[in-house]
């Protein structure tokens, strides 16, 4: 996705492995999550925004080595909010972090207070 397309919101390091990182590499998270049209949504029967979200994955690059047009290898995970305890079915993203390989996805709603979605 072109940096200008989305809303861009987050980025975040954490262990590229599941909790208990392998081969101890470390992952950049980029989040293309915000839909603030979707600050309205109150309910799972909501039409205004994005149906999903998407955060980026990528090996974190060493820089001396990437400086001449290296290819990096980039795994797109969805965020769908259907099917989520989550009490909206869209949501607007503010922030992204990584725990122990397991991402929190900090949303927010009309009343502009704060939540919490573990994806």
């Amino acid at each position: 996705v072109p940096p200008n397309q989305g809303d861009w919101e987050s980025l975040s390091l954490g262990p590229c492995d599941d909790f208990y990182p392998i081969e101890n590499k470390t992952c950049m998270y980029i989040g293309n999550m915000g839909n603030n049209q979707a600050d309205s949504c109150v309910d799972t029967n909501c039409k205004n925004g994005s149906k999903l979200v998407y955060i980026y994955k990528l090996e974190e690059p060493n820089i001396t080595e990437a400086i001449n047009n290296t290819n990096l290898n980039v795994t797109t995970l969805i965020i769908n909010y259907n099917g989520t305890n989550f009490p909206t079915n869209r949501a607007n993203s503010e922030s992204l972090f990584v725990v122990r390989g397991v991402l929190l996805n900090y949303t927010r709603r009309v009343s502009k207070n704060i939540k919490l979605l573990v994806t």
